[in-house]
């Protein structure tokens, strides 16, 4: 896959890429604030600490919301000369994916510690479909 430089003088073409990037970054940040205000006010007031799949999933919500906003941000001031998203990042971030997926359907669905249902089925399924994107993206521009 070979990487094309974006132009950057061509500005209503960068606005579809920043739209997205801010849609999906407030998708992911968003929830990512509110689940950490819940465990954070859980922490101070019943002194609960959250379990390993949460803090995981709060992190990595809040992780992938941030880096979304900012490329969003990127975009919408044309600063994004010589950008590139390297094959390792997205190596990781959609491992991250299929990992957060396989915690969610083991917590879910072996340990029933997790409401099952439409919803549930969804977010696993569309966090393994990115994941496995991801990483054939990853390993096309490897090859």
């Amino acid at each position: 896959m070979d990487d094309k430089p974006v132009d950057i003088k061509n500005r209503l073409g960068l606005v579809f890429p920043a739209v997205i990037s801010l849609a999906v970054g407030l998708m992911f940040f968003v929830p990512g604030v509110f689940f950490a205000e819940k465990a954070i006010s859980r922490f101070l007031e019943k002194n609960e600490i959250p379990d390993l799949p949460i803090a995981f999933i709060i992190v990595f919500t809040l992780a992938i919301g941030t880096i979304l906003l900012l490329l969003a941000y990127k975009f919408i001031f044309g600063n994004i000369e010589k950008q590139h998203i390297s094959t390792p990042i997205l190596t990781l971030v959609s491992i991250c994916f299929v990992a957060m997926s396989t915690v969610i359907a083991i917590t879910a669905y072996v340990f029933k510690a997790m409401p099952t249902g439409y919803q549930t089925g969804r977010g696993v399924g569309g966090g393994f479909a990115i994941g496995c994107l991801g990483l054939w993206f990853a390993y096309k521009r490897k090859r």
